[in-house]
């Protein structure tokens, strides 16, 4: 065997089978690592698990840092309802020890969002649910996933875009240049090539009418829209809450807007004020009561909090945000740090962001039930929550909405931290 076959193979022995990667301390960086950055890749946690490559090859580790899927896969994609993505020749869905529940047949991947993926059959592509079974018939020439209950949807003949619901219904006409996801009951679309953009309801009623040059879907109440050169921001109604005066704005995360003047990028709260100075060369929106920054001077990225504080100094070539407690960041190769943000911070963060929605009723090992006055409204089906217990983040998701509870059940952390009477907050990871 040459050495350097061996050494590689050493090298993912020792990741595989030792316990792979064990947190430490990095005192004079600032942070702490989860796993070392010596990946090629290392995505965000999602369910608990997170997406490496080792050698050109994709596995999960978990939150312990332990490998529990080898990497064995051609690409591989976060998990989601329990099941994730993946490529070996062709494309199939593993659950969580790794083991297929669609065989690798297919030939895209399995995007599962809500529960359902487009696949394709005979050249056109219909909805399959997660045993692998057709629940909308192929009859699309491209098909988007479900966002709110609503698919995007295409058929060549005129080359332009209608929605669906979950039943296979097709509720609007095939009449979008183009069609963006469904958000809060509201989704931008364009009727004409380079043409303006409005917003429709889930019946194809144009609620806003047609007049941006660009424009967003609704997170927390508010979109993001382009009206001459500038953008600004508005309410379902579509007047603006924040007139057009910033060279790039954005969607809100956790109460806060990335919004652009002039050559740098800052945050900006719901009455249009910059709470953070422009001063960064490029931002993410903020996660876990964090955003990571580009630093001008440095061209290293950092993260900061709510109030600007650079908490962890700029030292990464790329970084991603906070999900569920860790992010993934990259030096010479990628690797994954801890979240030390107190908990009882990212909970104040929050409140002031408007994100409670209720408090939790009763917990079981198996069910989560929520109340709040007017829950009803704002939550849906498939949405993640977070309760904030000690210095620890449970993230839940909803199952079942109902008039004055929701079901939900716990997705990432543990049952036995949480008790009655804990607030809820909708998650921003």
């Amino acid at each position: 065997m040459k050495r350097n076959n061996f050494k590689n193979l050493l090298f993912v022995i020792i990741i595989i089978s030792a316990v792979n990667v064990v947190s430490y301390s990095a005192e004079k960086e600032g942070i702490t690592w989860l796993l070392k950055p010596d990946f090629q890749w290392v995505g965000n946690f999602s369910e608990g698990l997170a997406v490496f490559a080792l050698n050109g090859k994709y596995g999960f580790i978990n939150r312990d840092g332990k490998v529990v899927i080898k990497p064995k896969f051609e690409k591989a994609f976060d998990f989601s309802n329990g099941t994730a993505s993946v490529a070996d020749g062709k494309c199939g869905l593993i659950d969580r020890n790794g083991d297929y529940i669609i065989k690798p047949v297919h030939q895209y991947y399995l995007y599962f969002h809500e529960g359902l993926a487009s696949a394709v059959k005979d050249g056109k592509f219909g909805f399959i649910d997660l045993k692998g079974d057709f629940v909308i018939e192929p009859q699309f020439d491209s098909a988007g996933e479900f966002w709110d209950g609503m698919a995007r949807v295409k058929k060549t003949s005129n080359g332009k875009y209608a929605y669906i619901n979950r039943d296979g219904k097709v509720v609007t006409d095939y009449i979008y240049e183009t069609a963006d996801y469904f958000n809060e009951g509201l989704a931008p679309v364009q009727l004409e090539k380079n043409g303006k953009y409005g917003y429709i309801n889930k019946e194809g009623k144009m609620i806003i009418p047609v007049q941006f040059e660009r424009a967003i879907y609704f997170v927390e109440g508010i979109a993001a829209v382009k009206k001459g050169d500038k953008w600004g921001y508005i309410n379902k109604t579509g007047n603006f809450l924040i007139q057009p005066q910033f060279d790039e704005g954005r969607s809100f995360s956790e109460g806060l807007s990335p919004a652009k003047k002039g050559k740098f990028y800052g945050y900006i709260n719901k009455s249009g004020e910059f709470v953070i100075k422009p001063q960064f060369h490029y931002v993410n929106g903020f996660s876990e009561g964090l955003a990571a920054v580009l630093d001008e001077s440095t061209g290293k990225w950092g993260f900061i909090d709510r109030k600007g504080n650079m908490v962890i100094k700029p030292q990464f070539s790329q970084a991603n945000g906070f999900h569920e407690g860790a992010a993934s960041v990259m030096k010479l190769y990628w690797g994954m740090i801890l979240n030390t943000y107190p908990a009882v911070k990212q909970e104040n963060g929050a409140i002031e962001a408007g994100l409670l929605v209720g408090t939790l009723k009763s917990v079981t090992s198996g069910e989560i039930l929520v109340d709040g006055s007017d829950i009803a409204s704002s939550v849906k089906m498939w949405d993640k929550l977070c309760v904030y217990s000690g210095d620890r983040v449970i993230i839940l998701r909803a199952t079942f909405p109902m008039m004055t509870v929701v079901k939900c059940k716990v997705i990432s952390g543990s049952s036995s931290d949480i008790k009655p009477g804990m607030k809820v907050y909708r998650y921003r990871g």
